[in-house]
């Protein structure tokens, strides 16, 4: 499940850095890149979890 996450991740990543085509200003690309911090930050918590998991299988 992780490794499908970290794909999608990395779609969404490169399809947010292509140029936007509709000439749309700077605000569209706080946006993209809010997103890919926000993406970013999804994927450090679930890589987290599956680190932490086995430890606490007690």
């Amino acid at each position: 499940m992780f490794r499908l996450e970290l794909f999608r991740a990395r779609e969404i990543e490169r399809r947010l850095a292509a140029p936007d085509l509709a000439g749309a200003g700077h605000g569209l690309s706080c946006i993209r890149r809010s997103l890919v911090q926000r993406n970013l930050l999804i994927l450090l918590a679930l890589s987290a979890v599956e680190i932490v998991r086995p430890a606490l299988r007690v």
